[in-house]
């Protein structure tokens, strides 16, 4: 299925699924983390390449960061037996969130 901007804010607020909206400020919403930076504009300050990047996998940008690898289970420790070798996000969802960060709703 191609991507969906409604599946990717449907993420993006999910606290369970994703957790973003507790670490940074979500376009179209007024709550939101303080810990990673805004999100809002985020398409207009990076490359799609770049925000791929660093959803899928931020250790290889920083190694030091805080911010879970959303689609990788390289390097991870202490993982459920149920969750070992299972990505926290599916390649649809990446490409869903992606959708929704470049084309998100007007302020």
């Amino acid at each position: 299925a191609s991507a969906n901007v409604e599946r990717g804010r449907k993420l993006l607020v999910n606290r369970q699924e994703t957790g973003c909206v507790l670490c940074h400020v979500v376009p179209g919403l007024k709550e939101g983390g303080d810990m990673g930076p805004s999100l809002v504009g985020v398409g207009a300050r990076m490359s799609p390449e770049a925000l791929r990047q660093r959803i899928a996998d931020p250790r290889l940008l920083n190694p030091q960061t805080i911010m879970p690898a959303y689609f990788s289970t390289k390097g991870l420790n202490n993982v459920a037996k149920a969750y070992k070798g299972k990505t926290i996000l599916t390649e649809q969802g990446l490409e869903d969130i992606m959708a929704y960060l470049l084309n998100p709703p007007p302020q």
